[in-house]
């Protein structure tokens, strides 16, 4: 590359500041001239290499510092919800947290901050009040009050307030980790009650159905016979029915625990039917059905309605040809706004409980699905031969379902007559479904506009059957006693009220976010700096004698050698800039150095400098 030689007029020792200054220009000599003149020169490699390293330095700083930003957040994190060891230990290490974040990250910030610095006074002249400004503008405050540098450095003025705001950044992240009272969670194995509906007997356990006399008769023409629900299943479908919801269940760990328990168990699925075919299946389909006398329904004449059944003392589990019975359960009623007849049947399914049990002081909630629903199909032993028979799961199951159908339906046996007229009122029933919520008022006004009260089915009574039918299989959790209840081991999850660590993460995010966006700006804008000068600024001793090599700066500062500019001195009045001197002197050197506006030329990057 081509070097510039520069001269300097023997007169200008004898001028003062205020003189004028005699530049010449000559031709620089080739490469070649360099190399034979031994002059000493940084080589492209080693430039790159200084540059390499000054951005690994700041990108390694920055990094350091987002990794601690990071810890930090971890570190609230994982304490976050825990028992308080100590309020004054948290605080002090999320002091060090914070002091070590704002640390590196300032340092890479600064560091950056110079480059941009270093390629300002290398494109614009500034005073040496305004060079001295611009690098120290972060550590000196007053340096803000000095017009030039708004009107020549604003982007150096504006990132240098940012750093200046960075000690903000450390002030709130110590205090996102606090204690304050909540709720404290704690797991462990508990028993609690589940469902099998294919357990054998225990003694004392109480059943879900009374067996007839002639259960375990071996005329297998009789079949086997249930005597109906038991006084204990009776009564929990009647308190589910009348309550409308599910029983209440002992807490298993304490007044503020969740537990969830999974079983499988019987639920029915109810389809709309054509009431205008309704001998269908009351006739021909009976071996399908579970019996023919077990049929509730709602009818209405006029402005009266009938529930009524014609239950047998026995129910039989299969037919007189010894084929499983399926139960169905057929409900009539009455549409309150359309006024006709609505039919539809309930069958018996097999379904997998998700049952989730949450107490909160005491108050039970309770929520569940249903999965893997399919048809229940009954299978039966022959009993001819033996009256001690060893049932399976299935078989079991199958007496068991029956006896939970026939008390789901028993609170919908009987009848409800309702009389109007002037010499008759009231109601007369021998159900309890008029104290379910499957019926609801309703007043209607006649024409003489009086109002009178009628009992009507709630509306979607279809899928009130169904709601009622899991409501009971749930409500058998409540007893412990019965032949289908269990004891399962599941993880219990007990809630208490202390004190405990509490992260505000927001905080935190609102302390760092801003930091590290604003140092990653200035990073940015480092590198394209650093790219176009071509080399980096350190501002040390040695930089700041290497840049000033200058017989003019050197005839200007007489009397300042002592590092002092005086106020009123010549020096302040001329502005410098950094770049490549044009003077003539018997050198094959390039210099270059801080020099007046009108002596220096800007670097390029083709050239070689010494």
């Amino acid at each position: 590359m081509a070097a510039t030689a520069i001269t300097i007029d023997p007169l200008l020792d004898t001028l003062g500041p205020q003189d004028s200054v005699k530049i010449v220009t000559e031709q620089s000599p080739t490469p070649q001239a360099r190399e034979k003149d031994n002059v000493p020169s940084r080589t492209l490699l080693a430039e790159q290499a200084d540059i390499r390293g000054t951005v690994e330095k700041i990108a390694l700083l920055y990094v350091l510092g987002f990794a601690i930003a990071v810890s930090h957040h971890c570190f609230n994190l994982n304490l976050d919800g825990r028992a308080p060891l100590s309020q004054s230990f948290t605080l002090q290490v999320g002091l060090v947290f914070a002091f070590l974040v704002r640390a590196f990250v300032a340092g890479a910030t600064g560091t950056a901050l110079l480059q941009i610095a270093w390629r300002r006074v290398k494109k614009r002249a500034f005073t040496l009040y305004g060079i001295d400004g611009i690098f120290t503008i972060t550590k000196d405050l007053t340096q803000f009050f000095l017009l030039e540098l708004w009107e020549r450095a604003t982007l150096i003025c504006i990132l240098s307030i940012g750093i200046w705001v960075m000690p903000l950044a450390s002030i709130v992240p110590p205090s996102t980790l606090v204690i304050e009272p909540g709720v404290y969670e704690t797991t462990s194995l508990c028993e609690v009650s589940s469902l099998n509906f294919g357990a054998l007997p225990e003694y004392g356990s109480q059943r879900l159905g009374r067996l007839a006399d002639d259960y375990y008769s071996a005329d297998s023409r009789k079949g086997a016979n249930s005597a109906g629900p038991s006084t204990i299943l009776r009564k929990i479908g009647t308190n589910v029915a009348v309550g409308g919801r599910i029983l209440r269940m002992p807490s298993p760990c304490s007044t503020n625990c969740s537990y969830t328990v999974n079983f499988n168990g019987p639920a029915l699925k109810c389809t709309d039917e054509d009431w205008k075919s309704q001998d269908a299946p009351w006739g021909p389909l009976e071996i399908f059905r579970f019996s023919r006398h077990y049929n509730s329904s709602v009818s209405s004449n006029g402005d009266l309605w009938t529930v009524y059944a014609n239950p047998k003392k026995e129910e039989r589990l299969y037919s007189e040809s010894g084929v499983p019975l399926r139960p169905y359960l057929y409900i009539e009623a009455p549409e309150r706004k359309e006024y006709y007849i609505k039919c539809f049947k309930c069958s018996l399914y097999n379904a997998t409980y998700n049952v989730d049990i949450d107490f909160t002081n005491g108050v039970e909630t309770v929520t569940y699905e249903l999965s893997k629903v399919a048809k229940f199909i009954p299978v039966i032993p022959d009993l001819e031969s033996s009256r001690n028979v060893l049932l399976n799961y299935e078989q079991l199951a199958y007496f068991a379902y029956n006896d939970y159908f026939t008390g789901d339906k028993g609170p919908f046996i009987g009848e409800i007559f309702e009389y109007g007229g002037i010499s008759m009122r009231g109601v007369r029933f021998n159900t309890d479904i008029i104290f379910t919520n499957l019926v609801t008022p309703w007043i209607t006004f006649s024409q003489d506009f009086r109002n009178s009260t009628q009992n009507f089915p709630m509306d979607n009574l279809r899928e009130g059957f169904e709601e009622l039918s899991h409501n009971l299989t749930i409500s058998l959790l409540s007893r412990s006693d019965l032949i289908v209840s269990s004891k399962i081991m599941t993880t219990c999850t007990s809630l208490s009220y202390r004190n405990i660590y509490r992260y505000r993460s927001t905080q935190l995010y609102v302390s760092y976010g801003p930091l590290m966006v604003f140092s990653m700006v200035v990073i940015v804008l480092e590198l394209r700096a650093t790219l176009k000068n071509g080399d980096i600024c350190q501002w040390g001793f040695s930089q700041i004698m290497l840049t000033t090599r200058n017989p003019s700066l050197d005839e200007m500062g007489k009397g300042s050698c002592f590092g002092v500019v005086h106020s009123g001195s010549d020096l302040q009045k001329h502005r410098l800039k950094f770049g490549e001197l044009r003077c003539n002197v018997e050198s094959t050197i390039r210099h270059t150095a801080f020099g007046l506006e009108d002596e220096v030329v800007d670097l390029s990057a083709e050239r070689m400098y010494a």
